[in-house]
């Protein structure tokens, strides 16, 4: 019978190092390191990994694209104000 310890370890690891991640661009480079290991056991945990990168990179982009809007509206109501 085989032991998984060491796999559900490896796992872990994996799933508990992006949980650190600051941004989807260190994520993809860290994702790149854990597939040239090219370990089969972490292929499915590879996968999701994957989908939480870009569940996490549209989230950066929605942000980004809210603090735009929030800049430029600033920016046009202190226009307004310097005409009237």
């Amino acid at each position: 019978m085989k032991d998984f310890s060491g796999e559900v370890q490896i796992q872990a690891f994996m799933n508990s190092t992006f949980g650190k991640i600051l941004s989807s661009q260190q994520a993809l480079q860290l994702l790149q390191r854990f597939q040239k290991l090219n370990i089969p056991c972490l292929q499915l945990e590879i996968n999701h990994t994957v989908e939480r990168i870009l569940q996490y990179y549209v989230a950066e982009l929605e942000a980004t694209k809210k603090a735009g809007i929030m800049v430029i509206t600033r920016m046009v109501l202190q226009y307004k104000k310097k005409i009237f």
